[in-house]
């Protein structure tokens, strides 16, 4: 369930199950998943609302709704949002917050980090790819910007791994005291979205907050 491999040391937030508990679960679903006395289960814990992350000291929202169909079948959709960062910020935490929970499946943050945009060989890109063709994964292909790309005129998405992201069970992401992720002056944040159309059309208008380290990491 998750990529950290337990014989290189141990992980904070390790989900793997115990043979016993495997056994278990096993146990329960060979004998067709029976319902456990419903005196045990434990209290639902109320549902949080409002940010995750406390009060975001930068709260940056899509410039205008996105219209969903109420059919088509949608690609990754691709919002720049531009937080105007005149110097170097560390984010202590990030959320995103979708504007329509009937719609939206999932969304990730990436940065835009304007000290890194030489372009790199199609093989290396990052994530940002909107229509790539199947021929530019080949490492000797030549280097094309993709649409994203070519509408922001930068070359790349950091960093590898999603700044922030919902959906799938992710939570708002958050670092630990005294660790934090760099957000350069000149960044933009680019939020990426899965819409999945339910049969009528709908608006939305997601949200990306930010939360300052109070002092350096």
């Amino acid at each position: 369930p998750w990529n950290a491999d337990p014989q290189f040391g141990k992980f904070q937030n390790d989900p793997h199950l115990t043979d016993e508990e495997i056994a278990i679960v096993s146990k329960w679903a060979q004998n067709g998943a029976p319902e456990g006395d419903p005196k045990l289960l434990p209290v639902v814990p109320p549902a949080a609302k409002g940010w995750h992350i406390g009060n975001p000291d930068v709260v940056l929202e899509m410039t205008e709704p996105f219209e969903v169909p109420a059919t088509e079948v949608l690609d990754m959709q691709y919002f720049i949002l531009d937080p105007k960062f005149t110097e170097d910020h560390w984010v202590q935490a990030a959320e995103i917050v979708e504007g329509n929970t009937r719609v939206v499946h999932h969304a990730s943050v990436f940065i835009y980090d304007p000290d890194d945009l030489k372009p790199r060989p199609r093989d290396q890109q990052m994530p940002g790819v909107v229509d790539m063709p199947k021929w530019q994964f080949k490492p000797s292909a030549p280097y094309k910007p993709t649409a994203i790309e070519a509408r922001m005129g930068l070359a790349e998405v950091r960093p590898h791994e999603p700044f922030a992201a919902i959906g799938h069970g992710e939570p708002s992401r958050g670092w630990p005291e005294g660790t934090a992720k760099l957000v350069k002056a000149g960044s933009k944040i680019v939020l990426q979205v899965h819409y999945t159309p339910n049969g009528k059309a709908e608006q939305d208008r997601s949200k990306v907050g930010l939360v300052f380290c109070k002092k350096p990491p």
